[in-house]
């Protein structure tokens, strides 16, 4: 009985370190095709960037980085992974938006980039949904009184149901 407790003891502790999730996949950034120059999203999550090449050879003409992430050594690499997660012209510029919210103007011109304080109405917003990459994490010992609390709720709810 002492080893039963003692294992259990020693998998409710681990149990939040291993539920933690792995974030999700890296959103799907569609490129952007103005006056003959497709302008694309890349990077790892560490150094986000946008790369232009023309539409007609597919020849790369230049790239700027958007943005860097200080990645924490104490924590998960992954977890902090930044991505692009939509891009569209306004004005004349490339607007950059984080999956944090963030939001960056490229000047198509002079390449440079600049952060904004607030992000701008996409003229053609994306009507499908895409997964944004971002995965919530709920240690088990927090989820499972809740789901335990569900469970015989449903089964209460069961055995009352009057019959048809």
């Amino acid at each position: 009985m002492r080893q039963f407790i003692s294992i259990l003891i020693f998998a409710v502790v681990i149990t939040p370190a291993i539920a933690h999730a792995k974030r999700g996949p890296k959103p799907k950034v569609d490129p952007v095709d103005y006056q003959g120059i497709r302008y694309a999203a890349s990077g790892e999550g560490k150094r986000e960037y946008v790369q232009a090449s023309d539409v007609k050879t597919g020849k790369a003409l230049w790239d700027v980085t958007v943005f860097r992430n200080f990645i924490n050594p104490l924590m998960e690499e992954d977890v902090q992974w930044v991505f692009i997660k939509e891009m569209f012209i306004d004005n004349g510029s490339l607007i950059v938006v984080a999956e944090d919210e963030r939001a960056y103007c490229v000047d198509l011109q002079t390449h440079v980039v600049k952060k904004l304080r607030h992000i701008p109405k996409n003229p053609q917003p994306n009507k499908t949904l895409e997964p944004t990459g971002l995965a919530l994490s709920v240690p088990l010992s927090r989820a499972l009184p809740f789901y335990l609390g569900w469970l015989s709720f449903s089964r209460w709810a069961a055995l009352t149901r009057a019959p048809q």
